[in-house]
């Protein structure tokens, strides 16, 4: 077997204009065209727009390339695309390989025929996205997009492309992953698939694998974690079967559950080998089950993740394409958000419905790091045509390819067939050959498709009910998409009322980083009504919605970039408030992931990540939320309630530190509490029953809960809201020092500090910790890695504020009838009235 890879240098112009630039392979035309300065960045002012022409035209990419009389002389030799996007042809020497129209497919194609010795051509045709849906949309006449281009639905290609209310419109085309030509004998291993049955502690491997050609044969090894490896050999047939019995395994299990940062994985690696190895697959696995239990209980009809027999509350955020030009995040920028999601406490990431099924290296990541995956298929939010044969035919190859190749990933956890789509069937009701035949499709045929290929949890879509347009709503069945707080300007105490059995998507828009803000906006249009600071906002009213939940809680900030920092702490504030009331009802709720982790393109929105990699406030709250072992407080009829979560499976000993204190530091009352609290529970104490001596405008109230005398968790109750507290201004010291590449900052503070935020002007990684309250008889350290900035430059760079160091406009008045003018304007108010009513519980039958 040899392999010849395509990557590099390439040449691409327009179809009609052989103007020949150079283009880079794995790449894109818009990437390719900002490389040569042929168009202005899309992601900075009103470009996007300005650029969409890119998306109108037709373009061809072309390379010369030599194959060796060595390769030549393999009986077989194919081309092998890992990604093209989307609509084109491909040709060798002029001759039509095949036309492609699907972004989401591996493409192999045998070639032989058409290569000779020495110098080849391969060039590939792309058209027009823009075009393509025109021409679909004509035949197929798509329900109006609420998130874009109107008959995206009818092509397979990222749907958020077209515009979401969150990315832009830049639906790219190019060779976006790798390219290249494997030559051998003909013999190939079509699959390799790997069943595990768990008995008495025992583990046992059924693999199977499907060969074309056979020949020679073949040699089947299995890596343990420690290192240790089995081989068995034998004759290479059409079918190979073995089965191996692991006496001892090691199981995989999440990072929180195994309290490992590396899980344990062994390798399936099978080769045909004749005079050479002729083919070879390999695989890395995770001794673990898997199921989703729906079982009827108490409260309606569970959902819940089991892991090797431990149920789970899930933890984590909505992942969405790591950018709108894809072919720009690398696996370095992978690693880095895969290492954000442990950094928060993540123990699941939902791959969304309207981008892309991810690399492999992903969800290798996640597999070393203990994350769980729910993969969506590829379908969101819209009515898809799968009424057409042709065009469902086109979706299941990219569904079938796309979970064979994933399958025995042991973080997958979950298929789920789309994103909302019968949550949206209201807006199609007069279009009923739309929903037959997406009812049909996601509740038994697709069902039956990821049966035959893996056994494991399938959902019809997200969110879901009891059966097609029963109970995808409600709160006791299935699992919900919330959003009445953001979109329906609920409170963001609002979801204190729902008792979601599984929340799989709910958020709350913040600004990004200041620094990604200069990237895009220049300052004379620092507001949030100017051109492009609305460009940079896809939500309906979301700046003014911003505006409207800031003055649910502060005062007018005077300053602009003060927006930034309030944003984001509401941000953190709404999520917080709605996961740790969940969590505080382990066993009726079982998991809550919030939209979203990560943005395309620099842009106000959901993310706890900005585009450039700057964690925001929820971020950082959300690793102290999503804490395996949490404390946190209610007020419940005048008694301070402390709620101790303890996601581990063995039983923990703590010391629970609380106490009141006055805004100097002086403590009005304290007490230590000795408890245990069993593996994978919820306990409720009460702190302090008796609150006749807090003032509740001069006091604040902090817990912390240790084990082994280290503290694992803490947390801050306020009695009022801050604009109704005279919070006294903090003065807060920081001293700098620099060793080994990591700044440790050192602060302490004479007055209690709310919010108090550490900001790099200039570095993107991430604190170890951010957006805390202090007090004055408290030191807090803080680290960073600043590569080789000096303690002078770290000094100047690092700038510290609180929430008191925030100039505002104290009118009531005004502020009250800016928020009554956001809630009056139409899209605003007819979602308020809407998300008002909390639905009824549905029915459940045995």
């Amino acid at each position: 077997m040899k392999v010849l890879s395509l990557n590099g240098k390439w040449l691409f112009s327009k179809l009609k204009n052989e103007e020949w630039m150079e283009a880079n392979v794995p790449g894109s035309n818009y990437t390719d065209l900002l490389r040569l300065n042929k168009i202005p960045d899309p992601f900075v002012e009103l470009n996007e727009k300005d650029v969409y022409w890119v998306a109108e035209t037709d373009w061809q990419y072309k390379r010369t390339f030599n194959i060796d009389n060595k390769m030549i002389s393999h009986k077989a030799i194919c081309l092998k695309c890992e990604g093209i996007d989307a609509f084109g042809e491909i040709y060798i020497n002029d001759n039509l390989v095949s036309k492609v129209e699907n972004a989401f497919l591996q493409y192999s194609f045998e070639i032989k025929k058409y290569l000779r010795e020495g110098e080849n051509e391969i060039k590939v045709i792309l058209y027009s996205p823009h075009k393509e849906v025109v021409e679909k949309q004509a035949i197929f006449n798509c329900p109006r997009n609420c998130n874009g281009m109107n008959g995206v639905s009818a092509v397979r290609k990222t749907q958020s492309h077209y515009g979401w209310d969150w990315g832009p419109n830049l639906p790219m085309s190019g060779i976006y992953r790798d390219i290249y030509l494997v030559a051998n004998s003909g013999v190939e291993i079509e699959d390799l698939k790997i069943d595990q049955t768990h008995t008495d502690g025992i583990v046992t491997l059924d693999i199977h694998a499907s060969i074309n050609n056979p020949q020679g044969k073949y040699v089947l090894s299995l890596t343990h974690p420690d290192g240790k490896i089995q081989t068995f050999e034998g004759e290479a047939t059409q079918n190979i079967n073995k089965k191996i019995e692991i006496t001892e395994p090691k199981l995989w299990w999440t990072k929180e559950l195994s309290q490992k940062d590396k899980q344990d994985l062994y390798t399936v690696k099978l080769e045909i080998i004749d005079s050479e190895v002729e083919s070879t697959k390999e695989k890395r696995i995770g001794l673990r089950t898997i199921k989703l239990d729906t079982s009827k209980d108490e409260y309606g009809r569970n959902f819940a993740f089991i892991l090797n027999g431990v149920q789970i509350f899930v933890k984590g955020a909505n992942w969405i394409p790591g950018d709108s030009l894809i072919d720009r995040f690398d696996n370095e920028k992978i690693k880095y958000y895969i290492d954000a999601a442990c950094f928060a406490n993540f123990n699941m990431i939902r791959v969304w419905g309207g981008g892309y099924y991810e690399t492999d290296y992903f969800y290798d990541l996640c597999d070393e790091k203990g994350i769980l995956i729910w993969q969506d298929c590829m379908f969101a939010c819209q009515a898809y045509p799968l009424f057409d044969e042709h065009f469902k035919e086109n979706a299941i190859k990219d569904i079938k390819f796309n979970i064979n190749r994933i399958k025995d990933h042991p973080s997958l956890a979950i298929i789920s067939a789309n994103n909302e789509i019968e949550a949206m069937t209201i807006n199609w009701i007069t279009r009923s050959n739309y929903i037959k035949a997406m009812d049909d499709f996601f509740y038994n045929e697709l069902k039956d498709i990821v049966s035959e290929i893996k056994d494991i949890p399938y959902i019809p879509g997200s969110p879901c009910g009891l059966a097609p347009h029963q109970g995808y709503d409600k709160d006791n069945v299935g699992d919900s998409h919330l959003w009445a707080v953001w979109h329906g300007l609920q409170p963001i105490t609002y979801y204190r009322k729902r008792f979601t059995r599984f929340c799989s998507e709910f958020g709350f828009e913040s600004m990004p980083d200041e620094k990604t803000i200069k990237y895009y906006a220049k300052e004379k249009d620092y507001d949030l009504d100017s051109k492009v600071f609305l460009a940079h906002q896809k939500c309906a009213s979301g700046n003014n919605k911003m505006i409207f939940y800031i003055l649910e809680r502060f005062d007018m900030p005077k300053n602009f970039i003060d927006y930034v920092y309030l944003s984001q702490i509401d941000q953190m504030l709404s999520i917080e408030d709605a996961s740790l009331n969940w969590r505080r009802n382990k066993g009726r709720c079982n998991g809550s992931m919030y939209w979203q982790f990560n943005d395309c393109w620099p842009v106000c929105s959901w993310s706890s990540i900005d585009y450039f990699g700057n964690y925001k406030a929820l971020h950082y709250g959300a690793r102290r939320f999503f804490s395996p072992e949490n404390i946190s407080v209610e007020m419940i009829d005048d008694s301070l309630e402390l709620f101790i979560c303890n996601d581990l499976i063995d039983n923990k000993c703590y010391t629970i530190k609380s106490r009141v204190l006055d805004f100097d530091g002086n403590i009005v009352k304290e007490n230590t509490i000795d408890t245990l609290v069993e593996g994978n529970s919820v306990l409720r104490v009460s702190a302090f029953k008796d609150n006749k001596n807090i003032n509740h405008s001069e006091n604040v109230f902090e817990a912390i809960l240790l084990r082994e005398n280290v503290e694992v968790s803490r947390c801050t109750y306020l009695f009022k809201k801050e604009k109704d507290l005279k919070l006294p201004k903090a003065n807060i010291i920081k001293e700098v020092k620099v060793e080994n590449n990591i700044a440790t900052i050192t602060l302490n503070t004479d007055k209690y500090a709310r919010y108090v935020r550490v900001f790099s002007k200039t570095l993107t990684v991430p604190f170890s910790d951010n957006f805390f309250d202090m007090f004055p008889d408290e030191e807090k350290i803080v680290t960073i890695n600043v590569g080789n900035m000096t303690s002078k430059e770290v000094e100047e760079d690092i700038v510290i504020n609180s929430l008191t160091d925030i100039e505002f406009d104290t009118n009531r008045l005004k502020q009250k009838w800016k928020r009554l003018k956001i809630l009056l304007e139409p899209v605003n108010f007819a979602n308020y009235i809407y998300n008002r009513q909390i639905p009824k519980d549905i029915e459940v039958k045995d």
